[in-house]
């Protein structure tokens, strides 16, 4: 009876082990508390994040293409697109302590952040981009993920969808200038 009670409470300790969240982005999938996340490694240094659940990122269609240039991942003028920074920096410092974003300003991080948006400035899907040194944990992205779909929207001067159904567009936050309060600690 020992035996099989010992044998229990292994198995369940086990269970427990396997469902826990990494602390880091050091796999190529890394575990949160409720998504999972991709990590691709776009040079030694910079690597980006995305929900396992995205699928735009795969897609030719809705992608926004410049006529002068072949590459489909230009985001329109920042002149074209507009976006509430207030709300943007609001969602930070919610998401992150004060301590938190100090450790992070202390860092140097700045994050690239790609937000997939549909006509109507809804956020479908997000992908981060930042530094392979950063000590940025996958519960913060998580929830930074959350709180940027459920709070952002966007507004268009023109139609930068020229019938597409969604378009990337891109933002970089940068921490220490986010934690001096800075004008430009987020921009596109």
């Amino acid at each position: 009876m020992k035996n099989l009670s010992l044998v229990l409470i292994l198995l369940l300790a086990s269970i427990n082990i396997s469902q826990a969240q990494d602390t880091d982005f050091k796999k190529p999938i890394v575990h949160a508390s409720k998504q999972n996340y991709s990590v691709t490694k776009i040079d030694s240094h910079i690597k980006t994040i995305r929900n396992l659940n995205n699928h735009l990122f795969k897609s030719k269609v809705g992608r926004i293409v410049s006529k002068n240039d072949h590459n489909p991942e230009i985001s329109p003028r920042a002149a074209d697109v507009s976006i509430d920074k207030t709300i943007l920096t609001q969602i930070f410092y919610s998401t992150f302590s004060e301590k938190r974003l100090k450790q992070l300003a202390d860092e140097n991080l700045s994050i690239l952040i790609k937000f997939y948006t549909d006509p109507n400035g809804n956020v479908l899907e997000l992908e981060f981009t930042f530094g392979d040194n950063s000590t940025l944990m996958p519960i913060e992205i998580e929830k930074l993920e959350s709180q940027l779909q459920k709070n952002i929207k966007f507004s268009f001067k023109t139609d930068i969808f020229q019938g597409n159904t969604f378009a990337p567009l891109f933002y970089s936050v940068n921490f220490k200038r986010l934690v001096d309060h800075v004008p430009g600690a987020v921009y596109p």
